[in-house]
């Protein structure tokens, strides 16, 4: 029904359920401010697991679009998706999540941008995030606070999959990231590429994952490791029987990091993706690896 002069407009409260839920399925909903308001009632009843995109908006639709995800948050599993490149502020749906149960329902959390005025609101949300499984700040710039972040951290101790490439992680960065990686009993999937670790970053991330026996894809492209640190990262390695993934291309492997490989590799059952390109290996590395 359309209003004259209006933008033409369907009441979709109207339509069947079955209907609705074809055209947002229940396992990926995909949802504006104005679809919020229209069907959030009905998806509050019938739909588990609610995506939320989050493209474009002003500082009052979003905070607008936040007590919508709260509400739903407070009966479903949320998956959140953040950011269009356009240097929106993420705190404004932050803190009005925080005002609910939300955080507890947050499964899934894909920040496409966030800006240092957003770290203390994230770090709330991660603090109360305890059912979270899967992170991804890519490109978000948050290594360079991560001191902070980390205090929030602690309480995610499901996560399964972790994305944090070209996020400014150093040393110090990884250092106070990684005993979160640690207690994480679950973890399987780590992106870390295009970063600064070195060879002390590479040690702490060796050292979270001493207990990662679950890891099935690692990749720590271009980080600067050296010789000691990639010897470091294998060893630790061998253990994870699962794995079937690794990416280490662009770091410098020595013979004794490709002894430790060598070693780790016929222990994987499942290896599909080996990656070393790019990188330095010195002849008696290469000795090793070969058949």
């Amino acid at each position: 029904m359309c209003d004259a002069g209006s933008e033409p407009a369907l009441d979709l409260l109207c339509l069947p359920w079955g209907t609705i839920g074809k055209l947002w399925p229940a396992e990926r909903v995909v949802m504006g401010l104005r679809v919020c308001k229209v069907l959030r009632h009905e998806l509050l009843e019938h739909v588990h697991q609610v995506t939320l995109i989050k493209s474009k908006g002003t500082a009052a639709s979003d905070l607008a679009l936040a007590k919508d995800l709260a509400r739903f948050g407070e009966q479903n599993a949320v998956t959140l998706t953040w950011g269009d490149g356009r240097n929106h502020s993420c705190s404004s749906v932050l803190q009005a999540a925080l005002s609910s149960t939300f955080p507890a329902a947050l499964k899934s959390l894909h920040l496409k941008e966030v800006q240092e005025s957003d770290i203390a609101s994230l770090k709330d949300v991660l603090s109360e995030s305890k059912n979270l499984t899967r992170i991804d700040l890519s490109e978000s710039g948050v290594g360079d606070s991560m001191a902070t972040l980390a205090q929030g951290f602690q309480a995610c101790t499901k996560l399964q999959h972790v994305k944090l490439n070209a996020t400014f992680l150093d040393n110090a960065a990884m250092r106070n990231l990684a005993p979160t990686l640690g207690r994480c009993s679950e973890l399987a999937h780590v992106d870390l590429r295009l970063n600064n670790l070195g060879d002390g970053g590479a040690h702490s991330l060796a050292d979270a994952l001493a207990a990662c026996t679950t890891m099935t894809c690692l990749d720590v492209s271009e980080n600067n490791i050296g010789a000691e640190g990639t010897a470091r990262l294998f060893a630790v390695l061998a253990k994870c029987t699962a794995m079937s993934s690794l990416r280490a291309s662009g770091n410098v492997v020595g013979a004794a990091g490709a002894a430790m490989l060598a070693r780790a590799v016929g222990g994987w059952e499942s290896l599909t993706c080996l990656d070393l390109l790019g990188g330095q290996m010195y002849y008696e590395g290469f000795a090793h690896l070969a058949p």
